[in-house]
């Protein structure tokens, strides 16, 4: 065993493996499911979105998604952009819900049509209704390179 520390993040051992087993199933939720390089793909695309809507190193973006490929897709895609993610269930009591906008401020928040969940006045947020639907879906392809955030490192 070798004495030196992986230092490699979370999205770059991701697109590794991604390069390794593009074809193999990643992620299965009910009928739907996406190979490695299918997640990959899609979570380019939207960590370049959100990087064009100003989602830098240490930010925090709010994911009001079902369970779903998509909310794998949010979480990756946010890692990539070198954010930080702030889960909020959809079926969370509103309360909940409120103490979470309140303290983890997101700078943006991300959520789909008829979530359930109000954003309140003040943030930020896009509703992701289909990849399709992008603006600049061209522009959002390809590979992540140029996009390899390393968040700082925190005093021991």
């Amino acid at each position: 065993m070798s004495d030196r520390v992986q230092t490699a993040t979370l999205p770059e051992l991701f697109e590794a493996q991604a390069g390794v087993s593009a074809e193999s199933v990643a992620v299965v939720c009910g009928e739907e499911s996406l190979s490695y390089g299918e997640l990959n793909a899609r979570a380019n695309r939207l960590a370049r979105l959100l990087v064009a809507r100003g989602v830098g190193v240490e930010d925090r973006v709010g994911l009001v998604l079902p369970r779903s490929v998509d909310l794998v897709v949010g979480v990756l895609a946010v890692l990539k952009a070198g954010a930080v993610y702030v889960p909020v269930d959809p079926g969370y009591p509103a309360d909940r819900v409120a103490y979470v906008w309140e303290d983890a401020g997101p700078s943006l928040v991300v959520t789909v049509a008829g979530a359930g969940v109000e954003v309140p006045a003040g943030f930020r947020w896009w509703c992701w209704t289909t990849p399709r639907s992008w603006p600049s879906w061209r522009v959002l392809t390809g590979p992540m390179w140029g996009f390899a955030f390393r968040p700082r490192r925190l005093p021991t």
